[in-house]
């Protein structure tokens, strides 16, 4: 009976070990496919990043080109007004134009300045994803080790169960035999 146990217990364990193994292995391929989707989401959103940082360039150089646009607008209806009243060199004149031109390069710095902040949002962003995408690489990593301690685990068990059931210490270190008292191998 104890051997027709111990036959059992073996095999149990060896289903039990094989079964283990076999899930870990699809543990660690779920695990490396949901790395490479994060990693494919990454760059995804790299490629968005560079998109919006070209969509706020062209924006912000066509509000400039305004700016320009109407800045020279309105320095040419200055000097045409000074023309047509006979007042083109006066302080008047020449004041209106000169702050028309010095609004224009506040105007000018303010787009630039925002231009700078729009960039650094966006490599903000970009660092973001990157350290989103590092993190969730690291954690895929961590569950494919995981699963292969767990198969390790399996494998240990099997081995003791192997171990028991052929006897354990007492086979190989020839043990105390029942009414003995001390060690055996000595004797």
């Amino acid at each position: 009976m104890g051997f027709t146990v111990a036959i059992g217990s073996l095999v149990l364990g060896g289903a039990s070990a094989y079964e283990q193994h076999q899930a870990s292995k699809k543990s660690a391929a779920a695990q490396e496919q949901a790395v490479q989707a994060q990693q494919q989401e990454a760059q995804a959103q790299q490629d968005q990043l560079a998109l919006q940082r070209k969509q706020a360039d062209i924006q912000n150089a066509r509000q400039l080109r305004a700016a320009v646009r109407q800045t020279r607008i309105a320095r040419a209806s200055i000097v045409n007004a000074g023309g047509n009243t006979g007042t083109m060199l006066s302080s008047g004149v020449e004041g209106g134009a000169s702050s028309v031109v010095s609004q224009n390069q506040a105007n000018m710095d303010y787009f630039n300045s925002m231009g700078d902040l729009n960039n650094k949002i966006i490599d903000t962003q970009q660092r973001q994803g990157q350290a989103a995408a590092a993190a969730g690489q690291a954690m895929g990593e961590a569950a494919i080790a995981q699963a292969k301690g767990g198969e390790w685990g399996a494998i240990g068990s099997l081995a003791g169960t192997v171990f028991s059931a052929s006897g354990g210490f007492t086979t190989v270190f020839g043990g105390n035999k029942p009414g003995q008292v001390g060690g055996g191998a000595g004797r």
